[in-house]
């Protein structure tokens, strides 16, 4: 067996601030390869990885095999984990769920998954949202498969289930909802595992992170049948008056450094979320979430005024490190707010 990971996380450097902190520092995604003819060390990493609180039983491969994984992970308070899997031989597996969103997209070979009476079959280029609250059983014919996993309770705050609706019960086994949402869901997966492999990778910021693993989650909530999208368990809204918005403002101010949910914010003001983005559009004529993004431009901003590249700052850490994981819009959107380019602010 063979195994690696990537040289341990780097630090950028942040401008301090008493009154609004600072964002987190950056942690390079980790990185690991496996590979192995061992059946015994193929269950170990899987149940590792997928069933740490419950066992996967494997079945024991036909004929010559050889299995091999690539898997990368990022931030540690909600990870978010693309991996390539392949083997050489069919063999089956029996899991339970675990408390992660996560969809399979076949890439080349076959793949049957079994839930009770519910059984499909994908060919290369489907792909499948695992049950989020039942045992499945995986026969795997051989070929090479992509898994991407994300943490349920993220998954929940972005579909906004109520104190009533349990997490573990988001999704049933199933397909994309169409074949166009199939598509859409491969190219966004394919870019985020574009993103994650690259050397310095913007996802190693944190903010950057976060925001990424809750656009996944929603594109999950878009492509796969789910129960928030066919049933009504949104959470009920609030008294949107200007007071509220003024709560959620200060609260956005002093966490903005911070990965945040609307959920958060919403609680911050104490109000439901359904409220809190009335409020916003009815007093401010924007969103929180966008309130949020135009505050975190202005730490940008801050942070390019004060740095300088004699001392290793560039546009592409400062704008990471405040959540703008592509230098091109952010480079845009900093145009459009303070008529000149991020690079000429750092230089002057």
């Amino acid at each position: 067996m063979s195994s690696s990971s990537s040289p341990s996380g780097t630090s950028s450097r942040s401008v301090t601030s008493s009154r609004t902190g600072t964002a987190p520092d950056y942690q390079e995604p980790v990185r690991n390869r496996f590979a192995s003819a061992e059946a015994d060390e193929v269950y170990q990493l899987l149940r590792q990885t997928y069933g740490p609180n419950q066992p996967i039983q494997l079945a024991a491969p036909q004929g010559e095999f050889a299995f091999g994984s690539d898997a990368v992970n990022v931030n540690p308070a909600a990870p978010l984990r693309v991996e390539r899997m392949w083997n050489t031989a069919p063999m089956a597996a029996h899991a339970h769920p675990v408390e992660m969103f996560v969809a399979v997209m076949a890439r080349e070979g076959g793949l049957q998954v079994s839930m009770g009476g519910d059984e499909i079959r994908l060919a290369a280029g489907d792909c499948l949202a695992y049950a989020t609250d039942r045992p499945s059983r995986v026969a795997w014919q051989g070929g090479q498969i992509t898994l991407v996993a994300l943490p349920l309770a993220v998954v929940a705050d972005v579909a906004r289930l109520d104190d009533s609706a349990s997490p573990a019960s988001l999704f049933g086994q199933s397909r994309a909802a169409a074949p166009r949402l199939a598509h859409h869901w491969r190219r966004v997966t394919e870019h985020v595992e574009q993103e994650l492999r690259t050397t310095h990778s913007a996802l190693g910021h944190p903010l950057v992170a976060a925001e990424t693993t809750r656009m996944l989650a929603a594109t999950a909530l878009t492509t796969f049948p789910n129960a928030p999208t066919t049933e009504d368990w949104f959470e009920s809204g609030g008294a949107s008056t200007p007071s509220t918005v003024r709560r959620a403002e200060e609260f956005i101010e002093a966490n903005a450094h911070r990965p945040l949910t609307v959920a958060e914010i919403a609680a911050g003001a104490s109000i439901g979320v359904r409220g809190l983005q009335q409020a916003f559009a009815r007093h401010r004529h924007t969103t929180p979430m966008a309130h949020l993004r135009r505050v975190r431009l202005e730490r940008a901003h801050r942070d390019l005024q004060l740095g300088h590249p004699s001392r290793g700052d560039t546009v592409r850490d400062i704008a990471g490190r405040w959540g703008f994981g592509r230098p091109d819009r952010f480079a845009a959107l900093y145009r459009e707010t303070y008529g000149t380019t991020p690079r000429e602010t750092l230089r002057s």
